[in-house]
Order: C-alpha cells, then sequence, then structure tokens
C-alpha cells in the first residue's frame, strides 16, 4: 500500500486548492525517508490530476526530471484546456445564432471554480439540450465538424479531433434510473445567463453532482477528482439551512441522502487536514488506489453485492442474459430498438461482439465473481457505509 504517496498527494492538492494553506514540508522530508516520486506520479497521472499537481510541487525540491515530467503533464492540460474552450465555445455561440437553449454541465461549470482552469481537467464536456430542440442541436454540432461517436437513451457523444470530446444530454439521466424522477423538470428550475444559455440553481447543480458521483461509484468507482469538485462547490457555495434541508427532502426519496452527508463530510475532512474516522480512510484510500473511473472489476462486485443473497451464479446468470433494456444500454441503442421477438438476434450479436472485442474484460470479469468473501466484504461494507445498496442507474 502506497499509503505516504497517498497522503502526499492530498497535501498537494490542498497547497493548490486552498487559499494560504501552507504546505507540510515534513511529508516531503528526504533525510527522513526518499520520497517515491515516480509511484507519486503514476498515482496521479491515473486519477488525472498529474498536470494539477504541478504548482504544488514548485515549493519542493524536487529533481529536475521530476519536476519536468509534472510540467509536461500541466501544459499538455493547459493546451487541452485551451483547445477544447475555443470548440465548445464556437459551439455554444453557434447555439445561440441558432436559437437553441443550452446548459453546460459539471466540468465546464466546475473549471471555473478553480484557481486556475486547465487544472481542472475534463475527458469531455456535457451539455443539456430542451428535448424538443434535440435533434437541431445535433446537426449543429454535426455541422461544426464534430462525429457521432455513441448514442444511448439519454446523450449523443460526438468527437473532434484531436481532442474535443463533447457529450449532448437530452435528459440528465436515463428513466429508468434511480435519480430521474429529480432531474425530469431541471429546466423548469434552470437560471438564464445569456438568451439561450442556462445554468442550474445552486441547489440544483450540488445535487447532480451528488447524483452522478453516485453513478460512478456503483459502476466501477471514482476518482479524487469528484471530491475536489464538491469540497470547492461547497467552499464557493455555502447552503443555508433551508437549503440544506431542500437537498435532504429532495434527495431522500431517491436514496442519495446518506451519500451526500457523508460524501460532504468526507470532502470537507480531506481538505482540512483533519482526522479521518476508519471509514472515511478506507473510503480515501478506495478512491486514490483506483483510477479517474475507479478499478475495472469493482462494478461487477457492487452488482453483485446489492443482490440481497450475494449469489454469484444468480449474478453470473443475470448478467449473461441481460433484460431487453439493460441490453439495449450494453449495446448502447436508441429506446425502445430491441422488441421482444428481436431479443434472441441482438442477444447473438451482443454475444459476438463481447467475444471478439472483449475477451480480455469477459476473463476479468470471471476473475472478479471468483474473487472470495474476504476480497469483497470491504466494497460491501463501504456500499452500506454511503448506502448505495438501492441505487440504480443501468
Amino acid at each position: 500500500m502506497a499509503e505516504r504517496e497517498y497522503q502526499q498527494i492530498l497535501e498537494l492538492i490542498r497547497t493548490v486548492i486552498l487559499p494560504d494553506y501552507r504546505l507540510d514540508q515534513s511529508l516531503f522530508d528526504e533525510r527522513k525517508q526518499p520520497v517515491n516520486w515516480k509511484q507519486l506520479y503514476e498515482i496521479a497521472y491515473k486519477q488525472d490530476i498529474a498536470g494539477y499537481l504541478y504548482p504544488g510541487t514548485e515549493s519542493l525540491s524536487v529533481p529536475e526530471h521530476v519536476s519536468k515530467i509534472f510540467q509536461t503533464a500541466y501544459h499538455r492540460s493547459v493546451r487541452k484546456e485551451a483547445i477544447v474552450h475555443l470548440e465548445v465555445t464556437a459551439l455554444m455561440e453557434e447555439f445561440d445564432r441558432q436559437g437553441i437553449d443550452y446548459l453546460p454541465l459539471k466540468g465546464w461549470q466546475m473549471k471555473k471554480l478553480y484557481p486556475s482552469p486547465e487544472l481542472r481537467t475534463m475527458t469531455d464536456v456535457d451539455i443539456l439540450i430542451r428535448p424538443e430542440q434535440f435533434e437541431a442541436a445535433c446537426r449543429v454540432i454535426e455541422g461544426r465538424g464534430f462525429e457521432l461517436n455513441g448514442e444511448i437513451e439519454h446523450h449523443n457523444a460526438y468527437m473532434k479531433k484531436p481532442v474535443t470530446e463533447v457529450e449532448l444530454h437530452r435528459k440528465l439521466f436515463a428513466v429508468h434510473s434511480t435519480p430521474y424522477p429529480l432531474f425530469a423538470s431541471v429546466w423548469d428550475r434552470a437560471l438564464p445567463v445569456r438568451e439561450h444559455e442556462y445554468t442550474m440553481n445552486p441547489v440544483d447543480m450540488y445535487m447532480y453532482m451528488i447524483a452522478h458521483m453516485a453513478k460512478h461509484f456503483v459502476s466501477n468507482g471514482a476518482g479524487i477528482r469528484n471530491i475536489i469538485d464538491i469540497c470547492l462547490y461547497r467552499r464557493t457555495h455555502p447552503f443555508t439551512a433551508e437549503q440544506t434541508d431542500e437537498i435532504n427532502r429532495a434527495l431522500e426519496p431517491i436514496e442519495l441522502k446518506t451519500f451526500s452527508e457523508r460524501i460532504s463530510s468526507f470532502a470537507d475532512v480531506c481538505f482540512s487536514a483533519g482526522p479521518m474516522d476508519k471509514d472515511q480512510l478506507f473510503l480515501f484510500h478506495y478512491i486514490i488506489s483506483g483510477g479517474l473511473y475507479g478499478k475495472a472489476g469493482n462494478g461487477d462486485v457492487m452488482r453483485l453485492m446489492k443482490q440481497e443473497s450475494g449469489n454469484k451464479f444468480r449474478w453470473f446468470i443475470k448478467e449473461l442474459f441481460p433484460n431487453r433494456e439493460r441490453l439495449r444500454l450494453k449495446m448502447e441503442m436508441p429506446e425502445g430498438s430491441i422488441s421482444k421477438p428481436l431479443y434472441p438476434f441482438y442477444w447473438i450479436k451482443w454475444m459476438i461482439r463481447g467475444f471478439l472485442k472483449r475477451r480480455e474484460n469477459m476473463k476479468k470479469r470471471l476473475v472478479t465473481v471468483t474473487k472470495s468473501k474476504k476480497e469483497t466484504e470491504p466494497i460491501k461494507n463501504m456500499l452500506e457505509y454511503l448506502d448505495l445498496k438501492e441505487i440504480y442507474y443501468s
């Protein structure tokens, strides 16, 4: 376990995001113990925060070759941010000209809260479009040279080389998912920025961050960047007692109230340098030891643990023979596209595609499902601690 490197990364994050925070130099004292910069960088790279940590390393006596790799990651982030910002800004300006309402989500909003926007890396830019204008928005983005890269029930994924990825959302979550009812009418509560640009009100924005993070937690996991986002949002948008009550009342029916409370408390502890209790310490290790989107195989363990019986054979059969809705989602097909008579045809197609393209992934899933109770028990305990056993996304 890279405990020392985990603590060093957390300390560097605090240095970057917290105004006037004084870095604890003793954690990097080479006289006590050599700093394993290679391992520290590898952990940061998997979390997609290597460039983010570069400003924090400037106050340390870092070997030149180490400083250079962090600096290179930082410059890569700067370059990507510049390209993506220009492309997406031009896209939004075209939406304005075409009279299409749009609401930028997640990273596009969060980067404004970071000390510098390139520190908040983004895999893609998510934009919510009114359902009745969605087809028009798709024509606009395709007219700007973006290529359709995937289509599921609630969004279309687009790519434009070299680095710009955009997801256009017709809704925030799939209809069958646990959080859907809360966000089905999000446009009714949206706040205008300009004539056609909108943003979520602070309460909705926070609840969406929580619901989206929970989605990652019940798949393969979530990276430390999610926790940084929560910390920064709570610091820049302190909620009143009335707003906190509103959040709790809204999240309770969709089984996310406990998750919200415990993740927010965890974020506060992480970035106040306070002591963590044993549950928070396990959560920290679980998050930081994975990647930006957790670890492959965690999702299978979680889905197995969410079954009341935890029966591995039953889980395997359900994964091997998904119902029509789950098969449609796995194949990223439009809603209602797999009718009952066509199910056998699409199931065979899915199995062949899986055998040809995802053999290694299938092997890993078989390894996952054969893990011992000792290996899966900690994940089960975490699901219970975060109260995520009843959450369903796909």
